[in-house]
């Protein structure tokens, strides 16, 4: 399994995490998804490699939110 850690700005509710865990859902290949509102961090779980590019574009369309590279 590989995993990806992304730090991300722009969540302000529990429900920003709704939103980034579903849309990094739709991602083919995504195993498991942890979103921590408090860190604020999203990681991600993947069965096959996938371009950083691909999650971030999941993460960013979900709502306002900007991954901090």
């Amino acid at each position: 399994m590989i995993k990806k850690e992304f730090k991300v700005s722009g969540m302000c509710c529990p429900n920003c995490v709704t939103h980034i865990q579903t849309s990094l859902g739709k991602v083919e290949d995504v195993e498991n998804i942890l979103v921590q509102f408090e860190e604020p961090q999203v990681t991600v779980h993947l069965k096959n490699e996938i371009s950083d590019a691909v999650l971030i574009n999941a993460i960013q369309v979900a709502g306002h939110y900007e991954v901090i590279l």
